[in-house]
């Protein structure tokens, strides 16, 4: 995020909340185990975010920091982001490779139960994305350079926080659906990826095509991580 940091990928990791350091980022989410050329969610805010420093977000996204050309960072996501005392907003964030990460606000201020549909969809020309809200473009397209037939779809709840206070959200996605060809029609990823899973943070699979992520206070959760994060 182009407030004070970007929204990004993995660092806090403890056992129960009274013991979590949320200090850096958490995550509890999804990545998708095939790269596409669209991904969309609906995703609802069942929780006022209680943000008490720093930011939270729920967003799907594509790319992440080592993923771009050469290794660099590339990536575009959009979601919901919120930070004190009580900005919730939709979003979408880009980062494209030696520029600096930008922040575009899509709706000033979300509530409690608010429902939107998000997309990232390929356009016609390889390579390049445009944001989708409700089914409408909401971007420019963006050309991400490699990322045809290459990223694959993620969704996430984060955290970020520079003290050890875990900030809460309840983020519900479901209907997703990813496009693996510009064209084709879509469908639910069935092939497993990696998933995410903080301490202080959880998610709950709900068959067949959404799942829950959210913050639990005092319950103990480990830390499940791919061997390469894309953030």
């Amino acid at each position: 995020m182009a407030l004070a940091v970007s929204l990004g990928f993995p660092t806090a990791i403890g056992r129960a909340q009274d013991a979590v350091a949320c200090k850096g980022y958490s995550y509890s989410g999804l990545q998708g185990g095939r790269a596409i050329s669209g991904v969309r969610a609906t995703i609802r805010v069942m929780q006022t975010p209680n943000v008490h420093e720093g930011h939270v977000a729920g967003w799907i996204g594509i790319g992440g920091s080592d993923l771009g050309p050469g290794g660099v960072a590339e990536w575009l996501q959009t979601g919901y982001a919120a930070w004190p005392p009580d900005t919730l907003q939709v979003y979408y964030e880009l980062t494209l490779p030696g520029q600096a990460t930008t922040y575009h606000m899509l709706k000033q201020q979300a509530t409690v139960g608010e429902v939107h549909t998000v997309a990232l969809i390929e356009t016609n020309r390889k390579g390049s994305w445009r944001v989708w809200l409700d089914g409408r473009p909401a971007s420019p397209a963006y050309y991400l350079k490699g990322s045809h037939a290459t990223y694959k779809p993620q969704g996430i709840g984060e955290n970020w926080t520079t003290s050890t206070t875990c900030n809460t959200y309840d983020w519900l996605f479901s209907d997703i659906r990813v496009e693996l060809r510009r064209g084709w029609r879509w469908t639910t990823g069935r092939k497993p990826g990696y998933k995410w899973q903080d301490a202080g943070y959880k998610i709950k699979l709900i068959p067949p095509d959404s799942f829950e992520t959210k913050s639990i206070l005092g319950e103990p959760t480990g830390a499940l991580r791919p061997p390469r994060p894309p953030r």
